[in-house]
């Protein structure tokens, strides 16, 4: 049954014009981007509303850190791989190397795009909650669309992603109310980061041969899921230290709001695309990619809000006294 869905989209692939693959290799690519993160969660949480940015960026951290998991537990194989008259789009095979189910653009695209949507859909933006809710379809559709995953991979990856809104919009509601310690959430998360991190290079996986080529490297699918480790810890630390000594607000100017951006937004390209090749020339391969992603999530949700504060200080210098 997935599979014929899959070589029904597949015969309308072939018959459409080519500028629909690239449409929907486009909407697929840039799910996953730091630029959709730069634009969707930072944005929110650095200068518009802190509440709806925690929430963005939790859920996708947390849709991404289940996806993980749930992946490196199941360890299926690509729709290609089970049956040979699967053609998939060549341009999305650079971003579908590894096993199948859940689908990460599900997840990620959901917890992301999704959980925007869902935050905005009372507020003055309610356009643009439309618009985020379509984009996150265009997602989940196009990674059938393009061949790389199956129904389920999509409709598993979808609840992973809606688990993940759910979870984080009641822990940050609960820490709100007072009815969690901060510290004992740090040392749970750390002794939850520990024992993934043991469970990936521990866990038995598949060595399928086929034509004497192995189908999937575990040792690259361990790597890739590290990163997930990295981004938890990262949040974890990075909300605990904001959350205790920070405390920036976003109630501020229109002009501050925009300065922030403009400050901050070369950060994290720094963090996203040179500070991984720094990293790995001290750390190696294993240690840069935990090390790497958590630094990118640290800075988000912690490093930016210290410019904030800063930012914050120097414009209530020079803001006339009343009276």
């Amino acid at each position: 049954m997935d599979i014929s869905y899959l070589l029904w989209l597949q015969d309308i692939r072939k018959r459409l014009h080519p500028a629909w693959e690239l449409g929907f290799n486009a909407v697929s690519d840039w799910s996953l981007s730091v630029y959709a993160v730069l634009l969707i969660p930072c944005l929110l949480y650095w200068c518009l509303d802190k509440r709806k940015g925690q929430l963005v960026i939790f859920s996708y951290v947390g849709a991404r850190f289940i996806n993980a998991v749930l992946k490196l537990s199941v360890c299926c194989y690509r729709p290609w791989i089970r049956d040979s008259r699967v053609i998939p789009s060549p341009r999305a095979l650079g971003g579908a190397g590894g096993y199948s189910f859940p689908s990460g653009h599900a997840s990620s695209g959901v917890g992301l795009f999704a959980s925007a949507g869902w935050t905005l859909r009372q507020s003055c933006a309610g356009l643009l909650s439309t618009v985020l809710w379509a984009f996150t379809i265009l997602v989940l559709f196009s990674r059938n669309f393009l061949g790389v995953h199956t129904p389920q991979d999509v409709v598993v990856g979808t609840g992973v992603g809606v688990l993940a809104i759910y979870l984080s919009g009641r822990f940050l509601a609960r820490m709100e109310d007072g009815g969690s310690s901060d510290a004992l959430v740090l040392l749970a998360a750390a002794a939850v980061t520990a024992l993934t991190l043991l469970y990936f290079v521990a866990k038995p996986y598949p060595t399928d041969y086929v034509d004497g080529q192995l189908l999937v490297d575990p040792a690259a699918m361990q790597l890739s899921s590290l990163k997930q480790v990295g981004e938890l810890a990262g949040l974890i630390a990075g909300w605990f230290i904001e959350r205790r000594w920070v405390r920036f607000s976003t109630a501020c100017t229109a002009a501050e709001k925009l300065l922030r951006f403009v400050l901050c937004a070369p950060g994290l390209l720094w963090a996203e695309r040179i500070a991984p090749r720094l990293i790995r020339s001290v750390l190696g391969a294993r240690g840069s990619v935990i090390t790497s992603r958590f630094v990118f999530v640290f800075y988000i949700v912690c490093i930016a809000p210290c410019i904030c504060r800063l930012l914050h200080g120097i414009f209530a210098r020079f803001q006339p006294r009343r009276g």
